[in-house]
């Protein structure tokens, strides 16, 4: 959210462009990454893989604020603010697959219920703390600085996540008497 919400403004800082310009911009890369999110979705259900797909996806995200915070030219630094729509955006699919792969039942139920909670707080805090960031150091610099390693600590709980879910996975499949390949 943090993102969604200052994009227009970091697009305008970084082109000095008019509104209709911004607007055409964040809509083109709202485009792109609704393509990504669908060729994602479907990559992930092919392979039957959530975990993986959402780490690359956040570990695409902090490349794009890295890239955003620190290259110095212009269209760089947009570029690099479409690399966090479209990471952020394609992290949606396969994300909201983990608490069901990882949770059963009302545990499944709870499990998504927090995340959508947390999710809203996030609503709410991501972009005070970037305006915050901003002013406190002058520029978008440091606030992008932080969206990326939020993204690297998401694509790495990801991992961390999937190596619980295998274990979860093969527990029940040898509970039923079948064998199991690592999930």
């Amino acid at each position: 959210y943090g993102y969604t919400f200052w994009a227009p403004t970091m697009i305008r800082d970084a082109l000095q462009a008019g509104n209709t310009t911004r607007g055409v911009i964040t809509g083109g890369i709202a485009s792109v990454a609704a393509g990504v999110m669908l060729a994602v979705g479907a990559s992930s259900d092919r392979k039957g893989e959530r975990f993986v797909h959402a780490s690359a996806c956040a570990v695409v995200a902090a490349l794009g604020c890295v890239s955003a915070a620190l290259l110095p030219h212009p269209l760089a630094r947009v570029a690099g603010l479409a690399l966090v729509s479209v990471g952020v955006h394609a992290f949606y699919i396969p994300f909201w697959c983990v608490p069901t792969a990882l949770l059963r039942g009302t545990a499944a139920a709870a499990g998504i219920a927090l995340v959508g909670a947390l999710g809203h707080v996030g609503g709410f805090v991501g972009p005070y703390v970037v305006g915050l960031l901003t002013d406190t150091t002058g520029g978008t610099g440091g606030a992008l600085l932080g969206l990326g390693c939020l993204s690297l600590g998401a694509a790495a709980l990801c991992l961390v996540l999937r190596r619980h879910a295998g274990v979860r996975y093969r527990q029940v499949s040898l509970a039923r008497g079948t064998d199991a390949v690592s999930a």
